[in-house]
């Protein structure tokens, strides 16, 4: 196996482009890459190994491309508790991802990891973003403060009690308010007769949350809804991406339908 220290200015290899591809949704001054290395073990399998610390938090993310070697795994997790062991912090957090498939194998070798959260990645190159929209009577509105209160509203609705805990988007509310009013994107809120029907918003591209009220679920709105938010990202020259979790096989089947393919499939665990 052939271990590779991959330059922090290098963005000619596949995996670290996507590995590093959500590195702008951090604060820079609480973001430090410690390293990031590729791992070789045949032309067809390879994987990238980033370590960062954000704030007071230890992260791993892992990217490869088909169920890693047993060699690899060994590495992984020597590699892991040395990390952890050199750099205390408060938390630990562990992505594990996989082009091809998905294995779990890496992930069962860690008996002290919970709050496990199971997702996919999807992206659209920005030139194969269909910006025709049928708005289906919607009216579009960029979100402004006063709009903050209503929203949460709908996603504490929405999204708990899973998979977040009741009361987690209003005690976020600082977070929530910066994303929603974003320079380089925020968030959309969409109107028919002047009721709120959903909204949906994007940091550069990566499209942070798309919420349609339940009573207006089912009636094609998230299609509109979403298809108005990618023409947007169009317009400002970014590709487009989303998370969405393994659960929600229905917002899955949305963003597929509307163009997203999905590049990997991830576990996210707390250890």
């Amino acid at each position: 196996m052939k271990i590779e220290k991959i330059g922090f200015d290098n963005s000619a290899n596949k995996l670290f482009k996507i590995i590093d591809s959500g590195d702008h949704m951090y604060n820079k001054s609480d973001f430090i890459i410690i390293e990031k290395l590729l791992l070789t073990d045949t032309e067809e399998d390879k994987a990238g190994f980033k370590v960062f610390t954000y704030k007071d938090s230890l992260r791993f993310e892992i990217l490869s491309f088909n169920s890693p070697c047993s060699q690899m795994i060994e590495w992984f997790i020597y590699k892991i508790k040395r990390c952890i062991n050199d750099n205390k912090k408060s938390s630990t957090l562990l992505w594990y991802s996989q082009i091809n498939g998905f294995s779990n194998i890496l992930i069962e070798r860690f008996d002290n990891c919970f709050n496990p959260y199971h997702f996919y990645r999807f992206r659209i190159e920005k030139d194969d973003i269909n910006s025709n929209v049928d708005m289906k009577g919607l009216i579009a509105r960029k979100c402004t403060e006063d709009m903050i209160d209503a929203c949460i509203d709908v996603m504490e609705d929405l999204f708990t009690p899973f998979p977040d805990t009741p009361g987690s988007f209003r005690n976020d509310k600082q977070r929530i308010t910066s994303d929603f009013l974003y320079e380089r994107g925020g968030t959309t809120l969409f109107f028919k007769d002047s009721e709120l029907i959903g909204f949906c918003g994007h940091k550069d591209g990566h499209i942070t949350e798309t919420c349609v009220r339940k009573e207006f679920q089912g009636k094609g709105y998230g299609e509109v809804i979403v298809r108005s938010v990618l023409k947007l990202i169009y317009e400002s020259g970014c590709d487009a991406e989303i998370t969405t979790g393994h659960y929600n096989q229905r917002a899955a089947a949305l963003y597929q339908k509307v163009g997203f393919k999905k590049v990997y499939e991830s576990i996210r665990v707390n250890l």
